[in-house]
């Protein structure tokens, strides 16, 4: 059986290596524009998948590799390698645009984003949500969906909150878990 959350680690590294040879050879602007998801997008559209992949520092990528390895094993095996890999990117990939363009919308700073965090938070809502003991209380108390949403939107605001920090993409994480606590809901990854 093939397993998604190793192959993710490895796609991760590649793209810091690579990120490094750019920079190196190339500077850091350009390793920006070809990693980093900025506005507007159409400038360079295939940041929306890089920077998924891509990372600031080292200790960016371990930490997001450390929570994505022990988020990524456990949901990977309600569902199968390439609706898996396809959850991630797509995930990141509205997570961090939404932060670049929250950015450049709110802040009015075009600040570019990169990262797999809010994926990581995508996965975490997944399992909260997803697992079969919020499906039964979920079931049992016949909570509306208008009602669940409410909740999920009241939790990520909570949790985003709890865990912001100068320079971390406050946004794509609150995207990244909402998506992940609907997705678990509806079980988008079961088989």
């Amino acid at each position: 059986m093939v397993r998604a959350t190793p192959q993710i680690v490895s796609i991760c590294l590649f793209v810091y290596v690579a990120q490094r040879v750019v920079a190196l050879l190339e500077g850091w602007d350009r390793m920006g524009e070809l990693f980093a998801v900025s506005l507007p997008l159409d400038v360079y559209p295939w940041t929306i998948v890089t920077s998924v992949y891509a990372h600031a520092t080292l200790w960016h990528l371990l930490s997001n590799l450390a929570l994505f390895a022990l988020l990524g094993i456990a949901v990977e095996r309600q569902t199968g390698a390439i609706r898996f890999h396809a959850f991630v990117l797509t995930s990141g990939a509205i997570a961090n645009v939404s932060q670049a363009v929250f950015s450049n919308a709110v802040v009015g700073v075009d600040v570019p984003v990169l990262g797999l965090s809010g994926a990581v938070f995508a996965l975490a809502g997944y399992l909260l949500t997803g697992n079969r003991i919020s499906g039964f209380v979920l079931d049992r108390f016949e909570i509306p969906r208008t009602v669940q949403f409410v909740i999920y939107v009241v939790l990520a605001i909570a949790v985003t909150i709890a865990t912001a920090e100068p320079g971390v993409a406050i946004v794509g994480h609150f995207t990244g878990l909402l998506l992940g606590l609907v997705a678990g809901a509806g079980n988008v990854l079961r088989r």
